[in-house]
C-alpha cells in the first residue's frame, strides 16, 4: 500500500531549528524519516529535545546552540545561498514556490521518481526565466539533499464521495451548482473538497468561500478542510499560509482562498473570483442580494489560465417560493444552474441509530426539508413532488417519438387566470406536461386561437374542460376542437394526480414537467384540496388526467364511475 510521506522540514514543522553543518543535518533529517516512516508510514512532527537525543544516540555532535526561525542567516540544511533569494524575492510574488506533489492514495507511485521529476521540472523553470544555465543543471543531475527536505510528497485528499455526492463532482462545468440535502447528508464535506480540488488542480485560482455568520468559519468551513487534510490547516502543507487578519488562506501553488461571513450583503464586492461556495444559504439574511454579489465578482481572476468560473451552494433547502428556490426551481431559474439532491439515508457513515432517530422526530415539511432534504413549506402542498425528479428528469425521459397520444387539460377563468396544459402519454400511460398557456382575461376566441395552436404544434387531442361553462365548451367545438367537459369526482382526480408522483415500481415515475412550465410548477409546490386557491393549472392537469384513464376504459365516460 502507498503511504503517505511528508517530508521532514523546518518551513513545514515550524520548529527549532539547530546550528549544525550540512552533513550533520542531513544525517539527522534521514535518521528521522527513517524511524517515523518505519512502523507508521508517516512522518511525525519533532520537538527539539528529540532531535537533540536522536543526535546523541546516533553519535552526531552538534555544535552551538538552539535558536528560533527568525535567525535566516544560518540554514542548518545549507540550502545554496542563490536558492534562498529566489525564495525570499519570490515571496508573495509570482516566481518560485514551494514544489508539492500530489498523488492518489491508490497509485503504485515511487518516491525517489517523484523527487527527480520535481527536480527538473524545477530546474527547467529557474533555466526558462534566466536564473540558471543549462550548465549549471547539466552539474546537478543528482537530487539535493536540501531539496528533498524542502519539497514535500503527499497523498490525495482524503476522501472517498458516496454515490449520492458523487454526481455533484463530476459536473464541474455546471456554472451555478446547488447540493440540498438533509441535516448530516454529507453537504459541506462536500462542498469543501470541492474547494480544495479546484485549488489543487488550477494552481494560482482565487475562490471564495462564503457563510451565513462569520463564526460559522470557525464551528464548520475550517474543521471540514481539517478533515480532508487529515491535520491542522496551520501545519498542512498545502497551506503556505493562514492569515487570520484578512481571514485568506494561501495554497501551496498559489491558489488562495478568501474567507467571508455574508452578515452584509455586500462583503463580496471588489474580489475576482474564480470559483465561490456558500454553505448553509437558507440562513443567509439577505440571500438574492449577497447572491447577486457573488455572481458579479465571478468573472475570473486571470491568474489560472483554463480555469473555469462555478459557485455551488450546500445547504438543507427551505421553503417553495424562497430567493433560493426561485433561482435554482423556481420560475425565475437560471438556465445555467442544475440540482442535485441528497437525504440522510444516502450517507453510509451515518449509524442506523442516528438515522432512525432523525426520522422519528421529524414528519410533515421539516420531514421533507431536514430528512429527504426537498424544499417544502410546512402544512401545505398535499403531492409528493420534487423538483430534481419530476421537472429536472423530464429532459432525461421526454422523447417525442415514443408519444402515443397528446390530451389537454382546459380550467376557464377570467379574472383569475384560464390554463391550458399538454400532455404527451407515452406506451406505459406515463404523462409528459409539454407546454402551457397562463393567462387572465382570455376570451373566448382567445381561448379558441391558443387551443388551435396547441392542436397544431402536438396533435388534435381532446381537450379536456372545467364542465361549469357548457357555452363555451360549445363555442370550442364549433371552432373545430375536440372538446369534452370533464365530470369526474373532484377527489378521485386528486388522487390520480398525486399517485402519479409516486415510482411506478420500475424506478420511475409516472409524470414528468417540462422546467418551461412555470406556473402549474408554482402551484403544484403549494396545491392543497382544502383551499381552492391558485389551482388554476393543477385543475387543468386533472382534467386532462382523468380524460386520459376514460381513453383507456378505465373509467365511463362523463360519469366518474368506475367499470363494473
Amino acid at each position: 500500500m502507498p503511504r503517505k510521506v511528508y517530508v521532514w522540514t523546518p518551513e513545514r514543522i515550524k520548529l527549532l531549528r539547530i546550528r549544525a553543518n550540512s552533513m550533520q543535518a542531513s544525517e539527522i533529517a534521514a535518521i528521522f524519516s527513517a524511524e517515523a516512516t518505519k512502523e507508521t508510514g508517516e512522518v511525525k512532527v519533532f520537538t527539539t529535545d528529540a532531535i537533540r537525543q536522536q543526535a546523541s544516540k546516533h553519535g552526531i555532535p552538534i555544535r552551538g546552540r538552539f535558536f528560533d526561525g527568525k535567525e535566516a542567516d544560518s540554514n542548518p540544511f545549507s540550502m545554496p545561498k542563490w536558492f534562498k533569494r529566489e525564495i525570499d524575492r519570490a515571496e508573495g510574488a509570482k516566481g518560485i514556490i514551494r514544489p508539492i506533489r500530489w498523488v492518489t492514495p491508490d497509485s503504485d507511485y515511487d518516491v525517489d521518481a517523484l523527487y527527480s521529476d520535481m527536480w527538473r521540472e524545477y530546474c527547467m523553470d529557474l533555466m526558462n526565466r534566466g536564473r540558471i544555465s543549462a550548465e549549471q543543471f547539466e552539474g546537478r543531475p543528482v537530487v539535493p539533499g536540501w531539496f528533498r527536505r524542502w519539497a514535500c510528497v503527499i497523498d490525495d485528499l482524503d476522501y472517498v464521495p458516496h454515490d449520492a455526492q458523487a454526481p455533484f463532482h463530476e459536473d464541474r462545468g455546471v456554472r451555478f451548482r446547488l447540493l440540498r440535502g438533509g441535516t448530516g447528508s454529507g453537504k459541506s464535506l462536500c462542498g469543501a473538497y470541492e474547494v480544495l480540488s479546484w485549488c489543487r488542480d488550477y494552481p494560482g485560482a482565487i475562490g471564495l468561500v462564503a457563510v451565513p455568520a462569520f463564526r460559522k468559519i470557525r464551528e464548520i468551513i475550517i474543521p471540514a478542510f481539517e478533515d480532508l487534510l487529515g491535520e491542522s490547516v496551520d501545519s498542512s502543507p498545502f497551506f503556505s499560509n493562514f492569515n487570520r487578519s484578512e481571514m485568506s488562506l494561501d495554497c501551496y501553488n498559489s491558489s488562495k482562498i478568501w474567507l467571508l461571513g455574508l452578515d452584509k450583503a455586500e462583503s463580496p464586492e471588489g474580489l475576482n473570483l474564480d470559483f465561490c461556495w456558500v454553505d448553509e444559504a437558507r440562513l443567509i439574511p439577505k440571500f438574492k442580494d449577497a447572491w447577486g454579489s457573488i455572481r458579479r465578482r465571478l468573472r475570473g481572476s486571470g491568474r489560472s489560465p483554463g480555469c473555469p468560473c462555478g459557485a455551488w451552494i450546500t445547504t438543507t433547502p427551505d421553503y417553495p417560493g424562497s430567493e433560493l428556490h426561485q433561482f435554482f426551481e423556481g420560475r425565475e431559474k437560471d438556465p445555467e444552474s442544475k440540482v442535485y439532491p441528497m437525504s440522510i439515508m444516502d450517507n453510509p457513515h451515518l449509524s442506523e441509530a442516528y438515522v432512525n432517530s432523525i426520522k422519528r422526530s421529524h414528519t410533515g415539511g421539516y420531514y421533507q426539508r431536514f430528512v429527504e432534504g426537498q424544499f417544502a413549506g410546512v402544512g401545505v402542498g398535499c403531492f409528493p413532488y420534487d423538483y430534481v425528479t419530476h421537472v429536472q428528469g423530464f429532459s432525461d425521459f421526454f422523447d417525442p417519438s415514443n408519444m402515443k397520444r397528446y390530451i389537454f387539460g382546459v380550467d376557464f377563468g377570467w379574472t383569475s387566470p384560464s390554463a391550458i396544459v399538454a400532455i404527451g402519454l407515452d406506451g406505459d400511460g406515463r404523462a409528459f406536461v409539454v407546454d402551457e398557456v397562463y393567462r387572465a382575461n382570455l376570451t373566448t376566441g382567445n381561448l379558441i386561437d391558443e387551443s388551435l395552436a396547441l392542436q397544431a404544434k402536438y396533435d388534435n387531442g381532446i381537450f379536456w374542460c372545467d364542465s361549469s361553462e357548457p357555452k363555451t365548451i360549445m363555442e370550442l367545438a364549433r371552432a373545430g376542437i375536440n372538446a369534452r367537459a370533464n365530470k369526474s369526482q373532484r377527489d378521485d382526480s386528486i388522487r390520480e394526480l398525486g399517485s402519479r408522483f409516486m415510482d411506478a415500481g420500475d424506478g420511475r415515475c409516472r409524470i414528468y414537467i417540462s422546467p418551461s412550465c412555470v406556473n402549474l410548477i408554482d402551484e403544484i409546490i403549494s396545491y392543497s384540496p382544502l383551499n381552492k386557491v391558485n389551482d388554476h393549472a393543477v385543475d387543468a392537469l386533472r382534467y386532462a388526467l382523468m380524460g386520459a384513464k376514460i381513453i383507456r376504459g378505465e373509467i365511463e365516460a362523463f360519469v366518474g364511475r368506475r367499470p363494473r
